[in-house]
């Protein structure tokens, strides 16, 4: 049998993100925009509850990003090629966010006067910043 170098808590802890965020999203594309589920006084207990939980998608999978690092970094040796391996990865995810998912995926926007920094800058943002 094959060691696998997976850890089961990590893999465990990402799909119940994935699971909350699919529930969020899919209140965003199917629910009514009309009311906003924080509002207490106007919502009901299951919305609120059900976006107030997805808020921790995307600390959830920030946090393991930056767990992901040293971790990797204990399988191999750190060095130059590792390093600029982790950097082109988090650039690749800026010209990503900035032109196929700008472009054509949310925005449907070419102007360049704004620009948005979404989640996907945010494994990115320790090695540029």
């Amino acid at each position: 049998m094959v060691k696998s170098w997976r850890l089961p808590e990590i893999d465990a802890l990402r799909g119940l993100a994935i699971v909350l965020m699919a529930l969020d999203h899919t209140r965003d594309y199917f629910g009514d925009h009309s009311i906003d589920a924080l509002d207490l006084a106007h919502t009901h207990i299951a919305l609120f509850f059900a976006r107030w939980l997805t808020h921790f998608c995307a600390p959830t999978f920030v946090c393991l990003a930056g767990m992901s690092v040293p971790l990797a970094a204990h399988r191999r040796p750190v060095n130059r090629p590792f390093l600029v391996g982790l950097a082109t990865r988090g650039l690749w995810l800026v010209i990503l966010e900035q032109t196929l998912l700008r472009c054509f995926g949310w925005y449907f926007n070419f102007d360049y006067h704004y620009m948005n920094a979404g989640i996907l800058w945010a494994p990115a943002g320790p090695w540029f910043f």
